[in-house]
């Protein structure tokens, strides 16, 4: 018997920021929620005077979400929005496509995706004084998608459509739940430094140099790494040439992203650090090889996986 080859397609799940509001005469319930959202997103015009757009730190390349759909469906007993994006990269300067002749990379060209699909599941717990509400958010994260762009885009999309703000632990929490974990297995660790160009460069610029900078990038793989460890190396700032750094820590399920980002607060003449610390879980299903070949965007295929893994989750 042939042994049935399976694919994992990765499910990002990520929470957004509470909302309270005081109670009313009719309350707001989870249909009102998804509603009020597939109309946001459906009458939203992505043209060229109304475009969403991404830029890169350090890179040309743009990212565009360029059509938005939402469409209500059902899941684990509620309403959900049913989300699928159209998203190109484009102002590509290097790099060629071949297929029978190479095509080359130009500003004009884009590279992009119809399949970008996601659901919002609604949350809506009424108090004595107040109603708070939010979003589980959970992404069909494909083999065929960058995962961190795909992230990133609909964070964007969420923040930028529908004005609703995604939920970032506090610096306490973070420390305190890290503390469960005392040795991290694999850690990684990004480094953007900024320092003043050196004397190399004077014997063909002597004369014409008012300034200038090295900007630089490094990337460390880090293992077996002891949980105040990392904690001491997100808190150090004394090198200032250091003006961004990006801790990836995987555990489990579970995900953090921390960011930590030098402004200068040129009003007050000082320097201020932007500390951004996000988590996300990574839950998964499997498909089979002829799935992936003939169904991975098929609609009513995708739908079914996502409830499967939102039943889970909110079980």
């Amino acid at each position: 018997m042939n042994e049935i080859k399976l694919k994992t397609i990765r499910i990002p799940v990520f929470r957004t920021k509470i909302e309270e509001e005081e109670l009313q005469l009719f309350d707001i319930n989870k249909e009102d929620m998804v509603r009020f959202v597939c109309e946001k997103i459906n009458n939203y015009n992505c043209s060229n005077i109304n475009k969403i757009i991404l830029e890169n730190n350090g890179k040309n390349y743009t990212h565009e979400i360029v059509k938005l759909t939402a469409q209500k469906k059902n899941m684990h007993g509620s309403p959900v929005v049913f989300i699928q994006m159209s998203a190109h990269k484009t102002n590509l300067g290097d790099g060629y496509i071949e297929t029978s002749q190479k095509i080359p990379m130009t500003k004009d060209v884009k590279i992009g995706s119809d399949h970008h699909y996601v659901i919002m599941y609604p949350m809506a717990i009424k108090g004595r004084s107040k109603f708070k509400k939010h979003w589980h958010i959970f992404i069909y994260d494909d083999p065929n998608k960058d995962s961190q762009e795909f992230i990133r885009i609909v964070k964007v999309m969420i923040k930028q459509v529908l004005n609703i703000k995604i939920s970032n632990l506090k610096s306490k929490d973070f420390v305190e739940e890290l503390k469960n974990f005392p040795i991290l297995d694999n850690v990684t660790a990004n480094f953007q430094t900024v320092e003043l160009t050196n004397d190399q460069y004077s014997v063909t610029f002597n004369n014409y140099i008012v300034g200038g900078r090295i900007y630089s990038r490094k990337e460390f793989n880090l293992m077996k790494i002891p949980y105040d460890k990392i904690i001491e190396m997100i808190d150090d700032d004394d090198d200032i040439t250091i003006k961004k750094k990006v801790f990836n820590i995987p555990i489990g399920k579970k995900e953090y992203k921390i960011s930590k980002t030098i402004r200068k607060d040129y009003q007050n003449a000082k320097t201020k650090y932007s500390l951004l610390i996000e988590s996300l879980y990574n839950e998964s299903i499997s498909i089979t090889e002829n799935e992936y070949n003939t169904k991975l965007y098929d609609e009513e295929f995708v739908i079914d996986k996502l409830e499967s893994v939102v039943t889970n989750y909110m079980s």
